[in-house]
């Protein structure tokens, strides 16, 4: 920071100081309290930035420093960025956050009122405790210490940390926060979208099954819903126990495995919680849940991994996989059927796809992720 300098202009008289760092050059003026201080004492969080005058070098050419320009209002640094880092988002929400403006505002609408009195999750409590009195808190106000983000930057925050994968200290750096802060309210607002918007992943009726059945399940019309597994990597666990219930022997790595259920047209109507890698596909779809939401005479579409035609049996379904080879080269027939049960099950592999295009899910999960995990994968695919 240089000493205070002076300027007349339109006949007024005023002191001024240059503020510089990282390339970054603001003109503020002086306050009549910060007259006689010492630059290095005066307050510039706000402060009025004007264009400094333009510098003519030996060459002749004319260049301008890069600063703020507004001298009629005061301008506080942090807010200037969090409204830079919210227009951004706003002016492409498909790539910051992978949905359009209007679901945006939609999502965001639909869970204002409770998140403006939710409880944050602070470290050492269970995740879930931080919501126990949402609904019963008629204040309408925040309960704990004063938000330093407005409700949508928390949002927005939120959603591109999902979307782009972006570290704490990054978003902290852009929002003018700390990465602790930053952490927290991802975490706090991961729990809470789960729990207000659970509704959105339903088990669809036979009836809705039908009507929205595509064209390339004509030859599987009884087709309730295709299955599938699908691994993330992990962190490598310090304890050796732990090191091998993650192992997958497909991945050659520490994973966690997620069941998934997409109906027929394509949107998920299932997803497992998250599980050891080294779980069989089998024991996941047994203990998951799934089979519950089975009816008689359902069809399950599947790769031939799952071999649960018997737990199928047991609900009075059935079980639609490739043929087996079993050492031999397949007839025309289980050939044409390989290749209908491809087809029609590109929709689950499509679906699959979508997830991992998310950032965050695409290189190794850090274990302080894990308890809200479950959470993550479903706000993924709302």
């Amino acid at each position: 920071m240089s000493s205070s300098k002076h300027r007349t202009n339109d006949g007024r008289t005023f002191s001024f100081i240059i503020v510089s760092k990282d390339n970054f050059e603001a003109e503020i003026e002086l306050r009549p309290s910060d007259e006689g201080k010492v630059p290095d004492d005066i307050d510039t969080t706000i402060f009025t930035a004007t264009p400094l005058p333009v510098e003519t070098k030996d060459s002749g050419s004319q260049t301008y420093h890069p600063t703020y320009s507004d001298s009629s209002t005061n301008v506080n640094l942090k807010t200037m960025r969090r409204q830079l880092f919210v227009s951004d988002v706003e002016k492409k929400p498909k790539a910051y956050t992978g949905m359009t403006l209007d679901v945006l505002k939609l999502v965001f609408s639909h869970v204002e009122l409770k998140a403006s009195r939710m409880k944050y999750w602070y470290g050492s409590s269970r995740v879930d405790d931080s919501f126990d009195d949402t609904e019963n808190d008629v204040s309408g106000k925040k309960r704990g210490a004063l938000r330093e983000l407005s409700l949508w930057e928390e949002y927005l925050m939120s959603l591109v940390r999902l979307r782009k994968g972006l570290d704490t200290d990054v978003l902290g750096d852009m929002l003018c926060i700390s990465s602790s802060t930053v952490s927290r309210i991802f975490t706090t607002w991961i729990v809470f979208l789960r729990k207000e918007l659970d509704f959105l992943i339903k088990w669809p009726t036979k009836d809705q099954i039908k009507e929205n059945m595509p064209k390339c399940f004509k030859y599987f019309p009884k087709t309730r819903v295709v299955i599938d597994c699908t691994e993330f990597f992990v962190q490598k666990p310090s304890l050796p126990s732990a090191q091998r219930i993650t192992w997958s022997s497909y991945k050659h790595n520490n994973t966690f495995k997620l069941l998934v259920g997409i109906t027929p047209s394509g949107s998920f109507c299932f997803l497992s919680k998250l599980w050891s890698g080294a779980v069989s596909d089998r024991r996941i779809t047994q203990a998951s849940g799934f089979l519950e939401m089975l009816e008689f005479g359902d069809e399950v579409m599947a790769d031939r991994g799952f071999t649960i035609s018997d737990l199928l049996a047991l609900k009075g379904a059935t079980l639609a996989i490739p043929p087996f080879a079993n050492g031999r080269q397949l007839s025309s027939r289980a050939v044409t059927r390989t290749r209908r049960i491809a087809n029609a099950r590109i929709h689950v592999e499509r679906a699959i796809g979508d997830i991992k295009s998310f950032q965050l899910l695409q290189g190794t999960l850090p274990l302080t992720l894990k308890p809200i995990l479950d959470d993550i994968i479903f706000v993924y695919n709302i």
